[in-house]
């Protein structure tokens, strides 16, 4: 051990022997003298070459060109694959009209832009933790391949719905490649000109998203909406070529510790903020609608309303309160999250299938599937975040959780809301009596026997469920999200603070 150290001391005393010469030399000579002395140096090491005859300023100078290159190299191609995602940002909103004619599905509108915003927003945290722990070149082609194969669905879409889920595709590819396109800069270009390339992103992101709409309305009268789409496809090859042809792994990247974890470790990092996006706004959005349900479609009364839904809450506070047990009797918490993804969603596609007339074990127990997968995946995270943070930062950490989950409640019920109304009308405006049925809704549903007949009233109890129907779904979808991004959860206990099975 003694002789491993030798050469690191010999070499420090060394050093300080020739800083204080240094020292005394600067303080008992001229100034003029120090400067022809710095000037000989100067001459002295431009002259000196290395033992295979290449110069030093030579060799600079090349290491210099390889950066440069390699700066302009990951210059066009994130510049390309940021365009694509701008412009699939913006192009379809000039093609919706031809979308709706196609699909006749006016009240899905909305769902065209806000799916592919949701997925880029919500899978944000995922592909930050990707880009830090997997290889920074497989993980860019990986996202790159999620958008091509968003795109691809979209533009053979023969449904408003498959459209929609091609757009939600589209998004989480999308935030992968936005993401790591500004890694790949961080990491490729020197930290005094980074300024600059992330200035030529950020313009590149504007122009796409203005010129979206100016591409996505020729295609949609020259050609076809389908192309707003297909154009994503060739371009997107050629960037992936690009890509697996030219670009390496930077070597600050490569050489970052987090990247030489086991795979347990790292798919452990991969997400928390999405999953509790999800369950908050599935939880919430059922919290708002199912009530609607019993006094729109069923004719309940408030009350009545309010103690029907009472078989999703219980379950739900109950579940939370198992779930702060099992954490403080073993410590462990991912298994109570990757249960209650599984559980919620067959809660909500059993609260889906409920129709105008169903029987009480029907509403009970879907209710009490949902309240219990979805709270164990609500409440849980908090707990998990708490133990976990240092103490520094319990409110902190607490306060992002709380925010994430809340987040999503404000983001579906609104949007739940207005699919409902826009459902609503769309079935109400093929009636016969359109106008009637509409005096009928704006009354709202205690009022229907008033100045409805039997018949008209069952028309409008319909549309009533179709948009339920419609928000119900959303709440499906959510929670079956919640299932791919539950496994990533941290797997480590609670109690000791490290990763399950590395102890």
């Amino acid at each position: 051990m003694f002789s491993a150290r030798w050469p690191a001391a010999t070499y420090h005393f060394t050093q300080d022997v020739e800083e204080e010469r240094s020292r005394h030399v600067r303080s008992t000579q001229p100034e003029w003298e120090l400067q022809d002395m710095v000037e000989t140096n100067r001459d002295t090491a431009s002259r000196d070459e290395d033992e295979d005859g290449t110069s030093r300023s030579s060799k600079s100078g090349s290491s210099k060109h390889t950066a440069g290159q390699e700066e302009l190299k990951a210059a066009r191609m994130t510049t390309v694959v940021i365009a694509l995602c701008s412009l699939d940002t913006t192009i379809v909103a000039t093609a919706i009209p031809s979308i709706t004619s196609q699909f006749k599905a006016v009240d899905n509108v909305g769902w065209y832009g806000s799916a592919f915003l949701l997925t880029v927003s919500t899978s944000q945290a995922t592909w930050g933790q990707a880009y830090k722990h997997f290889d920074l070149k497989s993980a860019f082609l990986i996202s790159i391949a999620i958008f091509e194969i968003g795109s691809l669905i979209c533009g053979l879409a023969q449904s408003s719905i498959a459209l929609i889920v091609g757009r939600a595709v589209t998004g989480l590819g999308a935030a992968g490649v936005v993401s790591g396109a500004y890694s790949i800069v961080a990491f490729s270009v020197v930290p005094h000109k980074r300024p600059a390339y992330m200035g030529i992103l950020g313009a590149t992101y504007a122009f796409a998203s203005v010129f979206g709409p100016v591409l996505g309305g020729l295609f949609a009268d020259k050609i076809s909406w389908r192309w707003c789409f297909w154009i994503n496809l060739p371009v997107g090859a050629a960037a992936v070529a690009m890509i697996a042809l030219t670009f390496s792994t930077p070597t600050a990247q490569a050489l970052d510790p987090a990247r030489h974890r086991s795979l347990l470790t790292k798919l452990s990092y991969m997400d928390i903020p999405g999953l509790v996006t999800l369950t908050g706004a599935a939880l919430f959005l059922l919290v708002y609608m199912i009530p609607l349900y019993f006094q729109f479609v069923q004719g309940c009364s408030a009350v009545t309303s309010a103690i029907r839904n009472l078989a999703l809450i219980i379950p739900l506070t109950l579940s939370t309160m198992f779930c702060g047990a099992v954490m403080t009797l073993n410590g462990h918490f991912a298994i109570l999250l990757v249960l209650g993804s599984v559980m919620g969603p067959i809660g909500c596609g059993l609260i889906y299938t409920l129709g105008v007339d169903p029987t009480a074990t029907a509403w009970v127990g879907s209710q009490i599937l949902a309240g219990i997968g979805l709270g164990m995946c609500f409440q849980t995270p908090v707990m998990a975040a708490q133990a976990l943070a240092p103490q520094e930062d319990l409110a902190t950490t607490s306060a992002i959780i709380i925010f994430f989950q809340t987040m999503g409640g404000a983001i579906f019920v609104s949007a739940a809301q207005s699919s409902f109304s826009n459902s609503i009308m769309s079935s109400v405006i093929l009636q016969k009596d359109a106008g009637l049925m509409f005096k009928a809704l704006t009354l709202g549903a205690t009022e229907l026997e008033r100045i409805l007949s039997t018949e008209e009233i069952q028309s409008v109890i319909a549309a009533y469920m179709d948009g339920l129907s419609t928000t119900f779904v959303m709440a499906l979808v959510l929670a079956a999200f919640s299932i791919l991004v539950s496994p990533l959860s941290p797997w480590v206990n609670v109690k000791e603070k490290v990763p399950v099975g590395m102890a």
